[in-house]
């Protein structure tokens, strides 16, 4: 057989024979087949050249034809699988083959999810990752997902034990259903007793007033005419406008019996043909005007109790305001993006607001805070004034002889600040001073529901002589010392606040 009729790769040239020793017109699969076909994938069908380019690239002669050496590209890899041809190919096949009519798509609403739900590499459904609602069938299931806790699944198809998070985060794709509060409550009333139809409606009114009052702060931020808020008002003006927003809301809800918002004198009290069985205390505007002026971040802080009509009408206004009335609580955060943390059931649940649909949409439904922290929020400019055994804490914390002394990050904004002290770790202060001994942080309006939040996440508040859910409010306006954050941080504290002071 003479040699041309053999492909000539590196291996074989000396001799003018091929290395694998197949000829050419049969299936032989060395290098030398594979220069043809990346020649006719990027430049067409081989031509026969009178002359080509020389020393210039790496060199490879044809195997059924005879004429010049071709120029190949020195980025080729002979060496692996050519998909780019075959995908050539294919297209050219595609484009002459008539795609026949379209069927109608059929609704998958009216479908099974047992039918539609993917198995994941362990062979076992995985909703993480097929992004499937669990079977509507099974309501404990549910629950376990919504409210359980993380469990720790051997992976078959990894091959390794890693920590499964059967949750639901994001968007049914089978019903196209958005994880609104609205939504995941809903499917949660059926095992959760406190779970009522007037409390989710309740929440939905709730979601209304943050939005409104985030159109409002996004006005006053760029100034524009369109702007509800009098800019020459003064800052209670503002602060007493923005309250009104979740006030006049949450009044014609039909679910509330009694309204508070942090800076009013005394309770809204509902008209008795539109009354409902639950009592919401709130802070229109966590945070200050003057981080409001700056863009920096505000928020709104609530709480939602629930109404004991075993109370006399003449009892005080606090008297249905206490821990063992509180149903939820929950704040919400206007950042770049407007993120709604609250509780649900006992667990805490983090909401971010899609801005296509203007939904609150689940992000996360088992926050925990980290035992230990290396973060402290602390306003220092009255640390002139402050007791000694806050003194002291802190000389501790910025010793570095002591341990990692802590950073100090600090915006002025309680709901900002808490926020970052609850996803890092670390501690929040409002100590009491010689000037404010009671502190000026309110009770029923900023206290008690983030002490609430924390608790739920596995951190701790107190008041520096007591734990805050246990504190009963004397009157509506009433400020104590705040101190929240990691529970070792707030135990550490404790230990330090309760021993006398040194003289």
């Amino acid at each position: 057989m003479a040699s041309e009729d053999f492909c000539n790769t590196e291996e074989g040239a000396q001799d003018n024979d091929c290395a694998c020793n197949v000829p050419q017109k049969e299936n032989c699969t060395c290098e030398s087949a594979k220069v043809k076909e990346l020649y006719e994938a990027f430049y067409g069908e081989y031509e026969d050249h009178a002359g080509g380019a020389k020393n210039v690239g790496q060199w490879g002669k044809l195997p059924s034809f005879k004429g010049p050496r071709i120029w190949v590209p020195p980025w080729l890899d002979f060496k692996t699988k050519i998909e780019p041809v075959k995908r050539k190919e294919e297209k050219k096949k595609e484009s002459k083959v008539v795609s026949p009519p379209k069927e109608p798509i059929e609704d998958t609403a009216s479908e099974s999810l047992d039918e539609i739900t993917e198995l994941c590499k362990c062979g076992e459904p995985c909703y993480s990752t097929s992004m499937k609602l669990r079977p509507e069938e099974d309501p404990e299931s549910m629950d376990d997902i919504l409210l359980g806790s993380d469990t720790d699944t051997l992976h078959k198809g990894e091959g390794r034990k890693s920590k499964k998070k059967e949750s639901i985060f994001v968007r049914d794709i089978a019903h196209n259903t958005i994880l609104t509060p609205t939504v995941v409550l809903a499917r949660l009333e059926r095992s959760k007793t406190d779970i009522t139809p007037s409390f989710i409606s309740l929440i939905s009114f709730i979601q209304v007033a943050i939005k409104g009052i985030r159109v409002k702060i996004l006005r006053y931020k760029h100034r524009t005419k369109l702007a509800a808020i009098n800019f020459s008002g003064s800052k209670k003006h503002i602060i007493s406008n923005l309250n009104d927003v979740m006030i006049s809301v949450l009044t014609y809800s039909g679910c509330c019996y009694q309204i508070y918002a942090k800076g009013e004198e005394d309770v809204r009290l509902v008209p008795p043909d539109i009354q409902g069985p639950y009592i919401v205390c709130c802070t229109g505007l966590s945070g200050g005007i003057d981080n409001l002026e700056c863009g920096l971040d505000v928020g709104t802080i609530f709480s939602i109790y629930k109404r004991d009509p075993k109370l006399s009408p003449f009892a005080p206004r606090t008297a249905n305001m206490s821990y063992k009335y509180l149903v939820s609580s929950g704040y919400a955060l206007f950042t770049s993006s407007t993120k709604l943390v609250m509780s649900i059931g006992k667990k805490l649940c983090s909401f971010i607001l899609d801005p296509v649909v203007e939904e609150f949409v689940l992000n996360d439904d088992n926050i925990k805070i980290p035992d230990k922290g290396q973060q402290i929020s602390v306003d220092e400019g009255h640390s002139g004034l402050w007791e000694p055994q806050i003194l002291e804490y802190m000389k501790r914390k910025k010793d570095p002889k002591l341990g990692r002394p802590l950073k100090t990050r600090c915006v002025g904004s309680l709901v900002a600040d808490f926020h970052r002290t609850m996803y890092s770790g670390g501690i929040y202060l409002y100590p009491a001073n010689r000037k404010n001994p009671q502190g000026k942080t309110t009770l029923l309006c900023e206290c008690i529901p983030l002490a609430h939040i924390v608790d739920l996440a596995g951190g701790a508040a107190s008041t520096g002589k007591g734990d805050v859910l246990k504190t009963e409010a004397d009157q509506l306006g009433q400020y104590i010392p705040f101190f929240i954050g990691s529970k070792h941080e707030v135990q550490e504290l404790l230990l330090i606040t309760s021993s006398p002071a040194r003289g």
